[in-house]
């Protein structure tokens, strides 16, 4: 979903997928907190019976992203995608002129492109958010109209919903059974920076449950953080379950259902991981020339991204080096929130934490740079081994 609802970009090239270090005979460490199920994981993973963890990967499926015919729709740099239940692809890039979605079949043929740029009835200025309901239509947030549109797989518009114009800027997204993720920010007295907040509404958009919220540093009192230049908040949807991080919480992932009840916390020990100081040479660099100031916390936050599966097995990407150079360090958890493979990947990506990936019937859909400096889009079909 979205830019998996924070903001959206590209994971890349696997090459190498390896099993790292596991805890063999341990027992799975549970508690519970008021009355939710705490699921506790170490710094190595679990070794579970009958629980393959050793992912290999086949390609099925590439499509070059320098190809004329590709350049000729104007998305040559199109970063985010959906996938739907088909294996049908959807590129997602606001920036272009006139459509901004376009269809590829699960062959990777074009098949249409819809949703034309503008601000007028049916179109679309900026995609955020993004899902597909239970009769497998496209759902897009788009920000900068403040509105909901539902579109076919055909591209035809089955409806438009506003958004509500209240404080803070909110920005929803329907979810099943009338209600509405939210993404808003508050402002206090107390505090010169805004609080951002995922909560849920009703079908009237009040709030009625929170999910989790972070206050924003302030630039101009302490300057740009160097990395990861906002704190890490995130949600993602996932067969009907919403999944949190929080930077401010550490390695922890909040699962609610749709209703805003908290089922479970899935908590990991991190690995710290210094940030090297060519990397702030770098960045000081970049600010300065920008005219800003800078400063860097020691080390990284220790998630940067995540990602779920339709069977609800969640994709951590940390900061941690890879096996190869270039990969970098996935944590894997199964549906019940236990660590119990680690992964190293080639990771292509524009920011800090931004990555574009799917990981949809048993396939792994990613963007890998090429030499010439455009992308290839690959689909892997997924199997994990003892």
């Amino acid at each position: 979903m979205e830019k998996n609802l924070a903001g959206g970009a590209v994971l890349a090239a696997v090459l190498s997928l390896l099993v790292i270090g596991c805890r063999p005979g341990d027992r799975v460490e549970r508690r519970i907190e008021d009355g939710v199920e705490v699921v506790l994981n170490h710094a190595e993973p679990y070794r579970l019976p009958g629980r393959p963890a050793k992912l290999s990967l086949r390609e099925e499926l590439t499509i070059d992203f320098g190809r004329d015919d590709i350049g000729a729709l104007g998305i040559a740099n199109a970063i985010d995608f959906e996938v739907d239940d088909a294996g049908r692809i959807y590129f997602l890039d606001s920036n272009a002129k006139r459509d901004t979605i376009f269809l590829f079949d699960e062959t990777g043929h074009f098949l249409r492109s819809f949703g034309r740029k503008g601000q007028g009835p049916g179109e679309i200025q900026w995609i955020l958010f993004t899902r597909f309901d239970a009769a497998g239509n496209l759902i897009i947030s788009d920000h900068m109209n403040r509105k909901v549109l539902t579109f076919d797989d055909s591209g035809r518009l089955l409806g438009e919903q506003k958004f509500p114009a209240g404080p803070g800027r909110p920005i929803v997204l329907p979810l099943d059974g009338g209600t509405y993720l939210c993404l808003r920010q508050n402002r206090s007295e107390k505090s010169p920076m805004p609080e951002d907040v995922f909560c849920l509404l009703n079908g009237e958009f009040r709030e009625i449950a929170v999910l989790d919220r972070r206050t924003t540093y302030d630039p101009d009192t302490l300057g740009f953080r160097g990395v990861v230049s906002q704190p890490v908040l995130r949600c993602v949807l996932a067969a009907g379950h919403l999944y949190v991080v929080n930077e401010d919480r550490g390695y922890e992932i909040l699962k609610y259902d749709q209703a805003g009840k908290l089922v479970r916390k899935i908590r990991k020990e991190a690995v710290s991981v210094e940030i090297a100081e060519d990397v702030k040479r770098e960045r000081t660099k970049m600010f300065e020339e920008m005219g800003g100031k800078v400063w860097f916390p020691k080390h990284w936050p220790p998630i940067s991204t995540f990602f779920v599966d339709d069977r609800e097995m969640i994709f951590i990407r940390t900061f941690e080096a890879g096996e190869r150079p270039g990969e970098s360090r996935f944590d894997v958890f199964d549906e019940d929130g236990v660590f119990f493979s680690r992964i190293s990947l080639q990771v292509f990506a524009p920011g800090d934490r931004e990555a574009a990936v799917r990981f949809k019937n048993g396939r792994l859909y990613a963007f890998k740079e090429k030499p010439d400096g455009f992308r290839e889009f690959k689909v892997f079909r997924m199997t994990w081994t003892e």
